[in-house]
């Protein structure tokens, strides 16, 4: 199983609200997610490698022989579990913190807070973008959910979130990808100075044809 990802309309959804109610944009996100999403449910092996034997070293003071194997304690990347346990691990925490999760957009969540408006918020496997009232809020959140699960917050105004990037002012908040698009054309031999206005004819006439 796969952990869930958000679609690219739920995060222009949340953006759009979080512009629509004069909220502040802000991310964290999960240090080492996999590895704090606990122990797997069948017992997994690993074969060190030479990188593995030299961080085994400098913590352990122990030379492991070439071919050892260490059994796995929690989840790691590439792991068919890891997934699954991540997803069960973030859920759980969050619900216990009386975030709801939407119905069809799983990675889009709610909270009511007595006496404040509510909180949104969006899931990108461990990359969390909330839009809240006050910078207060912000930390606030920060400071509960690192009870369970070790965070690296930003402690900024969001300038990006999984590949889009972020404007927020006073009368607006836009969104652009003009990095990637500028990006593409780069590696693609697309800027400016090489393209043309004049269209390529086609392949053959077969492609012309169609």
């Amino acid at each position: 199983m796969h952990v869930a990802c958000t679609s690219m309309t739920g995060l222009r959804l949340l953006i759009g609200l979080a512009a629509y109610k004069n909220r502040l944009l802000m991310a964290s996100d999960v240090i080492n997610a996999y590895a704090q999403s606990g122990p797997l449910a069948k017992t997994t092996y690993l074969v060190v490698d030479d990188a593995i034997r030299e961080w085994y070293y400098e913590r352990f003071k122990v030379f492991l022989p070439t071919g050892s194997l260490l059994e796995l304690q929690s989840s790691i990347q590439g792991h068919p579990d890891a997934g699954a346990n991540w997803q069960e691990k973030v859920n759980t925490t969050l619900s216990a913190m009386e975030w709801n999760r939407t119905k069809h957009e799983p990675c889009l969540y709610r909270r009511e807070v007595k006496d404040a408006p509510d909180q949104l918020m969006c899931r990108q496997v461990d990359d969390m973008l909330l839009a809240i009232k006050t910078e207060e809020e912000y930390y606030e959140f920060n400071k509960e959910i690192s009870k369970t699960i070790n965070m690296d917050p930003e402690n900024k105004l969001a300038t990006s979130f999984n590949g889009i990037e972020i404007e927020q002012t006073q009368g607006y908040i836009a969104i652009r990808v003009e990095k990637y698009i500028n990006k593409v054309n780069q590696n693609h031999g697309w800027e400016k100075e090489t393209c043309s206005k004049k269209p390529k004819a086609p392949l053959n006439d077969t492609l012309a044809n169609t």
